[in-house]
């Protein structure tokens, strides 16, 4: 019996530590100088929408990020036909957009949050850069919560706060590279963590059945032991509440 205790401790660590998953993409700083943009920021929208993708454990789908920004030049004309790219500080998004007859700029970005990092709102920059007559790059700032629609015990939250509509921000928002912590769970793996709010494995319905396989004489019986058990997760919503999930897939 100890040595099937031993497995199942053994498994519970292995779940905990696939919850742990990074968000790559190649490095493409953006200049530190203020930006002399030779053009501005209109109208601009964010949607979310679930992926078809699952993050780890079938928990929730990962996001996909619809973003709309309306680009002008200072003397109010809508730039059409001309080519952008978009970057973050650290990492390439789309390097060839194009201006459409409304002046816009369209892209779409997949984001995979952890699926056991406590919901929180996340503020995400985009340099939008010029690649043609125009000069210079600006800024697009939105912020998101991609666990709004899957862990909440409250009231109904919003998946996206434009802060330039002089909405409120909650005041537990995070920025930069804490964000990007947050977003991938490895501000969990921080010494600084506060270890009772990690998340919590719990394996219920444990079934052990031990199958004798025959005798041989003179020596032990062989014989088969097949485990089966219901692995959940306890997570904290953005109330700071408990829920309970099943883990619906993974090995």
């Amino acid at each position: 019996m100890p040595k099937i205790l031993l497995i199942l401790f053994t498994m519970m660590l292995m779940l905990t530590g696939c919850f742990k998953h990074e968000q790559k993409g190649p490095a493409t700083p953006v200049s530190k100088e203020e930006s002399t943009a030779s053009f501005y920021l209109g109208a601009r929208n964010l949607t979310l929408s679930p992926a078809s993708s699952y993050g780890p454990f079938g928990l929730i789908p990962n996001q996909i990020l619809e973003w709309k920004a309306c680009l002008k030049t200072y003397s109010n004309e809508p730039i059409v036909g001309h080519k952008f790219s978009v970057v973050t500080k650290d990492k390439m998004i789309k390097d060839d957009v194009v201006s459409e007859d409304d002046g816009c700029i369209y892209w779409s970005e997949e984001l995979r949050p952890n699926p056991v990092s406590q919901p929180k709102y996340l503020m995400l920059d985009r340099f939008i850069r010029s690649e043609g007559a125009q000069r210079g790059y600006i800024k697009i700032s939105m912020a998101v919560n991609p666990w709004s629609t899957y862990y909440n015990s409250g009231a109904p939250l919003r998946a996206v706060i434009d802060p330039t509509r002089n909405e409120k921000l909650p005041s537990d928002i995070l920025y930069g590279e804490e964000a990007m912590l947050h977003l991938s769970g490895d501000h969990m793996f921080s010494s600084s963590f506060n270890y009772k709010e990690r998340p919590t494995l719990w394996i219920d319905k444990v079934n052990i059945n031990v199958i004798e396989e025959g005798l041989i004489p003179g020596k032990k019986s062989k014989k088969k032991v097949n485990i089966s058990f219901s692995p959940k997760v306890i997570v904290r919503d953005y109330n700071g509440n408990e829920l309970t999930l099943n883990v619906k897939e993974g090995e």
